[in-house]
């Protein structure tokens, strides 16, 4: 009764709380086999503009954190905040890369790509089959984080360099604790955002931002495309009473130049300082 309730006021319902409603939805309808046979086209139509959706048990073969942090080679790296001060990030990190493929620029840093490991390739291959895009293999990088207790989080924030050094494609799958996702626009409100989009014009005039907030749990899909990243903030919030939880976000890498390079170069690897070693 909920569900059909939520369906007949989709049109009435404010983007922002449309959106939590529709992860209800789709959470329930996953979780219970009576209610999959529901449809709710009028919910799905009211977000169906919007650059990201969430995709709730879309991998259901998941390695445990220990297992994770064992294949994974995180480090809690030291950055320079706008301020200029020192500080060490409150979250592991890591770039996994298939080879040729260079470094991330992420978080203040240049991160030096690590091979691959099969437990983040068969999770790259379950996300693309849940998307169906079976075709052929899409996802070849991805950055790591390990939150290794509830107080470490992520700010809002935006993924830079995508469209450009990326595809504007990239997923979040992750195993451990539960943790609430949340979506923001960017120096606009949902109510500019929506009627900007329904009339097809771009104006940024808002001030109502409030975030609207998922819960993820292991194994759930984030998947972020085309603007989301110049229109969206992200965030993972804290959760007091967490013990630890990582997550992967999966990219492609672009080419780029006339050699088709992909990534970014370290120090040292350039052109230059190759000519400085002969």
């Amino acid at each position: 009764m909920l569900i059909e309730r939520a369906e007949q006021t989709a049109a009435t319902i404010p983007l922002q709380e449309a959106i939590e409603v529709r992860w209800a939805v789709r959470g329930l309808m996953a979780s219970q086999p009576s209610l999959q046979s529901l449809a709710v086209p009028q919910l799905e139509q009211r977000v169906s503009r919007l650059p990201f959706d969430i995709l709730p048990c879309g991998v259901s073969d998941l390695q445990s954190v220990s297992a994770w942090q064992q294949d994974i080679p995180f480090q809690f790296d030291t950055i320079i905040t706008r301020t200029g001060a020192n500080v060490q990030e409150r979250r592991g990190t890591a770039w996994v890369a298939e080879e040729g493929i260079g470094a991330l620029a992420y978080s203040g840093k240049l991160m030096a790509p690590h091979p691959l490991p099969t437990s983040v390739t068969n999770v790259m291959r379950q996300v693309e089959h849940a998307m169906f895009r079976t075709e052929s293999p899409f996802f070849d990088c991805a950055l790591c984080n390990w939150y290794p207790y509830g107080e470490s989080a992520c700010k809002f924030h935006t993924d830079p360099e995508h469209g450009t050094m990326w595809d504007r494609l990239t997923c979040v799958v992750a195993a451990g604790d539960a943790r609430r996702f949340a979506f923001r626009p960017i120096q606009t409100s949902w109510e500019d955002w929506d009627t900007n989009q329904q009339a097809g014009t771009s104006q940024k005039n808002g001030i109502n931002n409030e975030p609207a907030v998922i819960r993820l749990f292991p194994g759930d899909i984030v998947k972020m495309y085309d603007t989301c990243n110049d229109d969206f903030h992200h965030a993972v919030y804290p959760d007091a009473d967490g013990r630890g939880r990582v997550s992967l976000v999966l990219k492609r890498a672009l080419p780029r130049g006339s050699k088709g390079q992909r990534g970014h170069g370290l120090a040292g690897q350039g052109r230059r300082s190759r000519g400085n070693k002969r």
